[in-house]
């Protein structure tokens, strides 16, 4: 019998988080569902922690992708997949144990084909709380413009229209998912659906590793492209994925590039005013 979900995660070096996101899933009250691990030939022990959950989930299955690329990882994942929506997910999320029973009963309510939520924060820091708040009226924002916006690491699609779509941009190295919002919109002429409750928690390891500032800047200004063009930009420097990258070298590299991007798009947006 077919799952109801299939959640797809691209992993890459993913052993320190993994653990978090697969305990969560193994606590939802919702079980039909499977979880698809599109694995990038990790170098660590991802696989093997992945592993250990096959007996507290109700379906998972592991696939190696010759091809490492987080749009690449979720086309690969979402083929295989037998559930009648996909549910896109990262490795360092975490779901609430409720998650996937509130969109089992918004999908029977809405007849929404590709919807969101808010998110959660991971802690009761103040900043933290503020960030999860920026990025919720963010996707708001976005959907009074006409411009949906979304993030992968949590969007749920019909099966259906995701193979209709093609599925993620693979050319795209940042912003596919806002990519894909924007291309359903399109296809299906309906604003992307919205619940208004944190039903995950969305990690922000890379602001907290990069610094806030820094990363909240280039969000921002990639944010600002999106409303403004309807597209996201094709690159973000120092954007890669994978649980190896948080280190003090690639901190340096990261930030020594997100100046060099910021003066690219201060001359991106003087052109535009032109």
């Amino acid at each position: 019998m077919k799952p109801l979900f299939s959640v797809v995660v691209p992993t890459l070096n993913e052993e320190r988080f993994i653990p978090r996101l697969l305990s969560s899933l193994a606590e939802q009250t919702e079980r039909d569902f499977e979880v698809i691990i599109a694995d990038g030939h990790s170098e660590d022990k991802t696989i093997e922690v992945a592993k250990t959950f096959e007996n507290a989930l109700p379906r998972l299955r592991i696939l190696l992708c010759n091809q490492r690329g987080v749009s690449s990882q979720r086309n690969i994942g979402s083929h295989e997949a037998k559930g009648e929506w996909i549910v896109t997910t990262d490795a360092d999320t975490i779901f609430k144990p409720y998650c996937l029973s509130v969109i089992k009963q918004y999908i029977h309510n809405k007849p929404m084909q590709h919807f969101t939520s808010w998110f959660a924060p991971e802690s009761d820091n103040p900043n933290d709380a503020l960030l999860i708040l920026l990025i919720n009226a963010g996707m708001e924002l976005g959907l009074k413009a006409k411009r949906p916006s979304a993030y992968g690491a949590f969007m749920v699609t019909k099966k259906t229209l995701f193979g209709a779509m093609g599925g993620f941009d693979e050319s795209l190295e940042f912003g596919e998912d806002n990519d894909l919002c924007r291309r359903a919109y399109e296809q299906t002429g309906q604003l992307m659906g919205m619940i208004r409750e944190g039903l995950v928690t969305y990690s922000l390891r890379r602001f907290h590793h990069y610094g806030l500032l820094p990363t909240l800047q280039l969000y921002a200004r990639a944010s600002f492209v999106l409303l403004l063009t309807k597209r996201t930009p094709k690159k973000l420097p120092g954007y890669v994925m994978g649980g190896h990258i948080y280190t003090e070298k690639e901190k340096k590299e990261w930030v020594t590039m997100l100046k060099n991007y910021e003066k690219a798009i201060k001359g991106f947006i003087k052109n535009m005013m032109k």
